[in-house]
């Protein structure tokens, strides 16, 4: 079975549940699946697909992950990134004198990072990761680290190389000084 087949059948069995795919000749008088042209059984008649089985696949397959402040600091900085956090327990204000039972309050966490260049301290959370997360995202800012990952797509990237190669032979440059 050809590749192609394969790409479709994953694709015609997650999108269009009720379809059959048209054969025609191709330029050697052979008869080959067309996987652009489907036959709807329920309206019967022929369905043009607007997208190509390549493209709903790299849909289905495109990352959709999000960098956090704490994974761009494990990223740059690896085991060298020390994340040391507290616990501290809040005072209850609603403490009952005859109550025999000392009542706890909430916990609250508060997270220091080390790098090896400065420490950070965090404020103090509900929770343990954001209490890390918000350490990471004052280091990030105090060192500078752009946390935006630059992802551009195929067309993006040409366009910005051509204009940067444009640029450098256009005559804003000028003349460079020799070193």
């Amino acid at each position: 079975m050809l590749l192609a087949q394969k790409r479709f059948k994953l694709m015609k069995a997650s999108t269009v549940p009720s379809t059959n795919c048209i054969s025609r000749k191709n330029n050697l008088g052979l008869r080959e699946r067309d996987p652009f042209l489907l036959f709807d059984k329920k309206t019967k008649e022929l369905v043009k697909m607007e997208d190509t089985p390549d493209e709903v696949l790299a849909r289905k397959r495109a990352p959709t992950t999000i960098l956090t402040p704490k994974s761009i600091i494990n990223h740059k900085y690896g085991n060298k990134a020390v994340y040391k956090t507290e616990v501290i327990q809040a005072s209850t204000q609603n403490v009952c004198p005859g109550l025999a039972i000392p009542q706890q309050g909430p916990s609250l966490f508060r997270c220091c990072l080390e790098l090896p260049e400065l420490s950070v301290t965090s404020e103090l959370f509900a929770r343990k990761k954001d209490a890390e997360q918000a350490a990471a995202k004052m280091a990030i800012e105090k060192l500078g680290v752009p946390s935006k990952s630059n992802n551009p797509t195929i067309h993006e990237a040409w366009n910005e190389l051509v204009g940067r190669v444009s640029y450098l032979f256009s005559d804003e440059v000028g003349c460079l000084p020799f070193l």
